[in-house]
């Protein structure tokens, strides 16, 4: 396995020669994102927070993993750029980036926090493996663990993404018949589902004609 640095995530973007399996779709797609080996996550036009804080907690009947689901998060939608939410200490907040990733069926994504935000108490991700076949709007999980209310605004950099090259393309990327891929062509920001998931979309299809 291999990473991609600055010169092959641009090939792995904009070669329409290259072989499907390594390519990565970004819709939109902006090449200032493109770091030295990573690409920018920003925060997106969604976000779900629990409906009930942390303060009520011991009036809550314990739940199953298993258990938590959409009903037990509150969804905003349609926020614009530069619009804002807040984060309060000990919450954990799930936010969308703004943009469409599509993996080929030999590459594999590893979300990692930014620095700026590390430093400031953030975690962006918790759940930070992208599998092979992924198409969709990436979900982030985000604790803020400050001692303080914090900020975030729609458009900010939030995470990065380093891109791993297989040795050689899975059969069985994410999205597969057989994998039970729950979140499989999410378009907005996705709270926990249960098997089965969504219809499935194949490894290399994105909506808007990229493909």
């Amino acid at each position: 396995m291999s990473t991609l640095g600055y010169e092959d995530l641009l090939a792995a973007i904009e070669d329409e020669n290259l072989e499907a399996a390594y390519r990565v779709r970004l819709e939109p797609y902006d090449r200032g994102r493109v770091k030295t080996a990573s690409l920018d996550l920003h925060v997106g036009a969604s976000y779900a927070r629990f409906k009930h804080g942390p303060n009520y907690a011991q009036a809550l009947v314990p739940k199953a993993l298993s258990q938590i689901t959409d009903q037990d998060y509150e969804i905003t939608r349609g926020q614009a750029y530069g619009d804002t939410f807040v984060v309060r200490p000990g919450e954990a907040v799930l936010v969308a980036v703004d943009q469409w990733l599509g993996l080929g069926a030999g590459l594999i994504g590893e979300v990692q926090g930014k620095s700026t935000v590390g430093r400031a108490g953030q975690i962006p991700h918790l759940a930070g493996l992208v599998e092979p076949g992924f198409v969709g709007i990436l979900t982030l999980e985000l604790v803020n663990l400050a001692p303080f209310v914090v900020v975030y605004e729609v458009g900010q950099p939030i995470a990065q993404i380093v891109i791993r090259r297989l040795l050689r393309p899975t059969i069985r990327p994410y999205g597969h018949a057989e994998m039970q891929s729950r979140y499989q062509g999410q378009h907005e920001v996705t709270p926990p589902r249960r098997y089965p998931g969504p219809p499935t979309y194949g490894p290399a299809q994105m909506p808007g004609g990229v493909s």
